[in-house]
């Protein structure tokens, strides 16, 4: 039997000791002088080291969870917003109240709120749905199912403006509240009416009953704004749909009519009423092919939302008890 040979042990590099002083410290320079536990780790710092400068009268600073002040002392806003980005790494943008304060809003005295060590200001954190980033401290944290625009303002990764002033609005505690925010931010150049409109659109109805009163009553009589209504009328009236724009076509192929809103399931057409000519023949239409119209306006879903509510809701029971008319819907793009 031939002799084993002895395989010497694997060995792994070693960081020469103190040779990371000077990346930890260039590190920290570009983080306001913050840095995370992955991050040390990266460098080479022993971790005998990290948690030495740490402990109770150490060097540095326990900010978050894993994420340390290595200048000492208390962090202010800005370290403390910076803390927050690296505890969600790579995940967490600054979001709400926290980006407008950025921005330079001063509705809702953002620019007046004063830097208490004792008792901090929230920092606004929005993270994917599916991370669950645990609380700590100062953090309020948002998880979100859809992700907004980013933005980086004064080195920190934040979202769009019109996606802060969204989210701020929900949180808001009144109308007035959200008026005085929408007002100075349009005024500024921040955002317009129309992207907040497509942002009210796009996001989650929970909370947002006064961003809603305060854009439609911008709007009043604009197709944007009674886009808006017709969405809440519809998720009033519990038929949970968000309105694909369609038109309707005969068995044959031939032209019904384009609906506001198209309830597929019963064949019940939502239209706008206007007085012409154009809206006149496609009623007459929708009769001749058996299509169920409820008629809408726009001052009657402004002044009572609710109630128009309740009847679309029985307008479609009594559609479903109807045999279905014999169109097609074909999606516009």
């Amino acid at each position: 039997m031939g002799r084993m040979t002895e395989i010497p042990p694997i060995t792994r590099p070693s960081t020469p000791r103190g040779a990371w002083r000077d990346d930890l410290a260039d590190l920290a320079a570009e983080q306001d002088g913050l840095v995370s536990t992955g991050q040390l780790r990266v460098l080479g710092v022993p971790s005998s080291t990290a948690s030495g400068r740490v402990r109770h009268g150490g060097v540095w600073s326990r900010v978050l969870p894993g994420v340390h002040l290595v200048t000492g002392g208390r962090p202010d806003r800005r370290q403390r917003e910076r803390a927050a980005l690296l505890y969600a790494a790579p995940h967490g943008i600054l979001a709400g109240p926290t980006v407008l304060r950025h921005l330079g809003v001063r509705a809702g005295r953002l620019q007046e709120v004063s830097d208490d060590h004792r008792s901090p200001e929230p920092v606004h954190l929005l993270v994917p749905h599916e991370h669950h980033l645990l609380a700590a401290g100062y953090l309020d944290i948002t998880r979100t199912r859809r992700w907004p625009d980013e933005q980086l303002v004064d080195g920190l990764r934040m979202t769009s403006a019109c996606r802060a002033i969204a989210d701020t609005a929900r949180r808001a505690r009144s109308t007035r509240e959200v008026s005085a925010l929408v007002d100075e931010c349009v005024r500024s150049g921040l955002t317009s009416v129309d992207d907040l409109l497509a942002e009210l659109r796009e996001g989650p109805r929970q909370g947002s009953s006064h961003l809603r009163r305060v854009l439609l009553s911008r709007v009043e009589g604009a197709s944007a704004g009674l886009e808006v209504l017709l969405e809440a009328l519809v998720a009033g009236a519990g038929l949970g749909q968000k309105g694909a724009k369609v038109r309707l076509v005969g068995p044959s192929g031939e032209p019904v009519g384009q609906p506001a809103v198209w309830i597929d399931s019963v064949g019940l057409a939502i239209e706008v009423a206007t007085p012409d000519p154009a809206w006149v023949a496609r009623q007459q239409r929708y009769s001749m092919f058996g299509v169920s119209v409820f008629p809408v306006s726009s001052q009657l879903l402004q002044a009572d939302p609710a109630g128009q509510a309740r009847v679309l809701s029985t307008a479609v029971a009594t559609a479903a008890r109807r045999p279905r008319p014999s169109v097609s819907a074909v999606r516009v793009a």
